[in-house]
């Protein structure tokens, strides 16, 4: 009976835990979204630019090369905010799936003991 309340104790503790992570990804989208959209609309514009410049006899350089020139120019404190986002949004994540996977094993162990008790009382 101890395992039971045990596991049921743990399960009640991971579903907070998870409903708190669950909570701060999305205030993270949230707050991640506009910063998104600027960001890919300055990279689109620095593109355009080159494109301009390509078609009055610039060369054009790679993808990857107009992303890295693109973001050498965007301004560092706005480039900075939108790394730790991201990087903060895919630790979340990370984090929500570990979450996720505990709460399995631990609902196997209480099935696991509920299948116990049923035996014990036939």
């Amino acid at each position: 009976m101890t395992d039971v309340i045990e596991c049921k104790s743990k399960l009640r503790e991971l579903a907070d835990e998870l409903d708190k992570r669950s909570r701060e990804l999305r205030d993270t989208n949230l707050d991640l979204a506009p910063k998104q959209e600027a960001y890919d609309d300055w990279i689109m514009d620095f593109e355009a630019d080159l494109h301009a410049k390509h078609e009055a006899g610039a060369s054009l350089p790679s993808k990857d090369m107009r992303v890295t020139l693109a973001l050498k120019e965007m301004p560092s404190e706005f480039r900075k905010e939108h790394r730790m986002l991201v990087a903060k949004r895919d630790r979340l994540k990370q984090h929500i799936q570990v979450l996720k996977v505990e709460i399995e094993s631990w609902r196997s162990l209480l099935s696991a003991e509920k299948a116990e008790m049923e035996a014990i009382g036939s």
